[in-house]
């Protein structure tokens, strides 16, 4: 009998300390509503800076935050007990959307020459960035300053941007570099981990493009 009371004191103790943790939290929203009210303006602002501190690692896609944004503004219309709350995940919104507004690509981005392009097969003049890093497959990786793109049509277009390469055969190619490529250009692909996505990976770097230099492919010089 001792021992089952025991059991249900204990049970009693884990419950009143959930509960009392309960009561810490509520406290301290209502400690923040209240700082809302006396510094409205500091509030905004950390919603704000939020929404950059999550645009910048996690990159979501634009339509996500303006989804969002339309979505607390109703909320915000029609609620009165939640504005307080709302108002701050509105302007992590508008914060997001900022961040990808001020980061739109200029007009002549190798993204945009991509798209304008129906061959894959381009050939790709720039400068290479950084290390060349040689893989257990014999592939040297780096990124390149991209300066022109030509398709298979023979149409140039002068453009800029950063292209992650892959070349596939025995080349010594340095940094600083000015090279020609020829191969296949394309969008980065994730290999099917959920936890890791390459693509995103990439995209907060400033590579949206990747270029595959086969051994059919040539580097010139």
């Amino acid at each position: 009998m001792s021992k089952g009371l025991d059991h249900m004191s204990l049970i009693r103790s884990s419950l009143i300390l959930k509960l009392s943790e309960q009561i810490k939290n509520l406290k301290g929203l209502a400690l923040m509503m209240g700082e809302f009210e006396r510094a409205p303006f500091l509030m905004i602002f950390l919603g704000f800076a939020c929404g950059i501190i999550i645009n910048e690692t996690w990159r979501p896609e634009l339509w996500v935050s303006i989804t969002g944004f339309v979505l607390l503004t109703g909320g915000f219309l029609k609620s009165k007990g939640l504005q307080k709350i709302l108002i701050i995940l509105l302007f992590l919104f508008v914060g997001m959307i900022y961040c990808r507004a001020i980061c739109l690509l200029p007009s002549d981005h190798i993204l945009y020459v991509y798209r304008k392009v129906k061959d894959p097969y381009v050939r790709l003049k720039g400068r290479v960035i950084g290390d060349v890093n040689i893989s257990s497959t014999t592939a040297r990786m780096f990124d390149l300053a991209a300066h022109e793109v030509t398709d298979s049509r023979g149409h140039t277009y002068q453009t800029r941007g950063l292209v992650r390469v892959r070349i596939f055969k025995s080349v010594d190619i340095n940094s600083s570099d000015i090279v020609v490529l020829s191969g296949k250009i394309h969008r980065p692909y994730d290999f099917g981990d959920v936890r890791f996505s390459y693509k995103k990976y990439l995209n907060r770097r400033g590579v949206y493009l990747m270029m595959t230099v086969g051994k059919n492919g040539s580097v010139e010089f």
